[in-house]
This record gives C-alpha cells, structure tokens and sequence, in this order.
C-alpha cells in the first residue's frame, strides 16, 4: 500500500498553544482519502485501545498535510502495511 492521505491525532491543548509545532500523537496512512467512516473508526479504536496511549486524553484528529505524509511515507517505504 502506498500511504498518500493520513489522519493524525494531536492534543487538543497544544492546538490552543503559541507553539510554533505541534506534536503528532499518532499517525494512521490510507491509500485513498479517508472518508467519515475512517474517521469515526480510528477516533473509537484511539480512545479504546490502550496501546495508543490516548484514552482519557482530549484530542482531536486532523487530516495530515502532505509534508507530513511524505514523512511517514518515508519512515515506513520498507514496511509491509496491512490494509
């Protein structure tokens, strides 16, 4: 699969911060753009799954831009990913 779309997870707090970056809690890659049901779906498995390290934390998912997608694309080109 070759990621060209992504979600990510990011705190709500640092949103409201002046911080000139924000820190990407998490990282999910599509192939094709995500549609809402991608979205309510990863939202769910994020605040369920404790491997992710987000339940009771306030976060919000945003669509990646492409730089951030390029860096992930990059990170993981030698990795299988399921679809």
């Amino acid at each position: 699969m070759k990621i060209n779309f992504g979600l990510v997870a990011v705190l709500r707090e640092e949103l409201l911060s002046t911080s000139p970056s924000i820190t990407v809690c998490h990282f999910t890659g599509y192939e094709a753009e995500p549609g809402w049901p991608d979205w309510q779906s990863l939202y769910l498995e994020l605040t369920k799954e404790e491997e992710f390290g987000l339940i009771g934390k306030d976060f919000v998912l945003l669509p990646a831009t492409q730089a951030v997608v390029e860096i992930y694309r990059k990170k993981y080109k030698d990795e299988t990913v399921d679809n």
